[in-house]
């Protein structure tokens, strides 16, 4: 090959590095208001203003275990306003050396997930602050309405059923709701190792008739921006369907024409009926993984609208984003009839944590799925999902 052949090679692969970051900087998305989903209304937006403050209770053993209080009981077939926070809401933080997992009563899931291992990036440039605390650490699902593993029953944001929450010995934590129709929901969380937690959610009619359980969703997380000045490029989600691993990403909601034009953009993307072995929401450097042990039937991400950045941000962060999207995942589930006694039983392993190689191998290993193409070692990168390809 003659030098000039290379010099065109070497400037069209820059080219082609190049193109997206420059498509979204001079042609950013276009807001517009659209539903969430065909039976909701209005996009989901989180108010940090509105938020009550929670009463925090950190969990280290079980002699530190607050008194049951239960909460009036809701109906799961009764239509809800749109999900917020409540003022009674009450957490509850297990933690270990590596990660705090923060509990709601409000859906009873996981509100936030603290990696102590992990400061936040406060500088990237010059312009950029450099004030940083020893407690900045990383959060995943941080500032946004829905808490990971909340359960939404009748259709997507139908309002957050009030949970009781308690710990069961030292590792275990139990959420549990009680409706006036006798519809029982009990989440039990084991938190293992890796960064990985253990979900069984039991739906069981405890009345003394059939009861229909309605189609339900259940969020397996958001994947929220790793910096204020994140444009959401790296950011989205990604399943196995049954056959291979589908990719969604902030272009897909952006719905570009010929890739680079503004065009009409989509906020909730359906997967195809069928199967979903595993599913993640990711940003550049961390993921939540959801592996249920039964394949569910189908999913759907929402791009949701975040809080713009607030004053005190933009002055650290100048060029800070000022309309940041997440995107929330949830597995869905059809309607279903119980008998009298009957029962819903649903596992499922959550990760949630860094996109380390190492780690989301040995968790492929463990599952029997390929949850490391989390890392995107895919197409021409796939050699590096070979060991053999590694420093010895």
């Amino acid at each position: 090959m003659d030098r000039k052949s290379i010099v065109i090679l070497v400037f069209s692969i820059i080219g082609l590095i190049a193109w997206f970051p420059l498509v979204n900087k001079y042609y950013p998305p276009q807001e517009q208001s659209r539903n969430v989903a065909e039976n909701q209304d209005g996009a989901v937006i989180t108010d940090q203003g509105n938020t009550a403050q929670a009463e925090e209770t950190i969990l280290q053993s079980s002699e530190t275990a607050p008194a049951v209080t239960r909460t009036p009981a809701v109906a799961i077939s009764t239509p809800q306003e749109s999900a917020t926070v409540p003022e009674n809401e009450s957490l509850l933080i297990w933690e270990n050396d590596n990660l705090a997992y923060e509990f709601t009563s409000a859906g009873g899931g996981i509100k936030t997930v603290i990696l102590k291992k992990y400061q936040e990036t406060t500088k990237c440039s010059d312009e950029e602050s450099e004030e940083t605390t020893e407690t900045d650490h990383v959060r995943l699902n941080v500032n946004v309405p829905t808490p990971a593993l909340n359960l939404f029953f009748g259709k997507l944001d139908n309002g957050f059923l009030p949970y009781t929450l308690r710990q069961e010995g030292d590792d275990e934590i139990q959420a549990e709701y009680l409706g006036p129709d006798g519809i029982r929901v009990l989440k039990t969380f084991q938190p293992g190792t890796n960064y990985v937690i253990e979900a069984k959610i039991t739906i069981e009619n405890t009345s003394y008739e059939p009861k229909v359980i309605p189609e339900h969703y259940l969020v397996t997380g958001t994947a929220t921006p790793t910096k204020p000045t994140d444009t959401g490029m790296y950011m989205g989600m990604r399943y196995h369907n049954g056959e291979g691993v589908e990719e969604i990403k902030e272009s897909w909601f952006a719905n570009r024409t010929l890739g680079c034009f503004p065009g009409t953009p989509r906020t909730v993307y359906p997967s195809e009926p069928g199967m979903v072995r595993w599913t993640a929401v990711e940003n550049q450097f961390f993921a939540m993984l959801a592996i249920p042990e039964e394949p569910a039937p189908g999913l759907v991400t929402q791009q949701i609208n975040l809080a713009p950045p607030t004053q005190e941000i933009l002055k650290a962060f100048p060029k800070a984003n000022m309309a940041p999207k997440g995107y929330q995942n949830s597995l869905s589930y059809p309607a279903q009839e119980l008998e009298p006694g009957d029962t819903i039983e649903r596992s499922f392993k959550f990760f949630t944590g860094p996109k380390e190689y190492q780690t989301l191998t040995k968790l492929s290993q463990r599952t029997g799925e390929e949850v490391d193409s989390v890392m995107g070692f895919d197409g021409f990168f796939w050699f590096l999902r070979d060991k053999r390809c590694c420093v010895r």
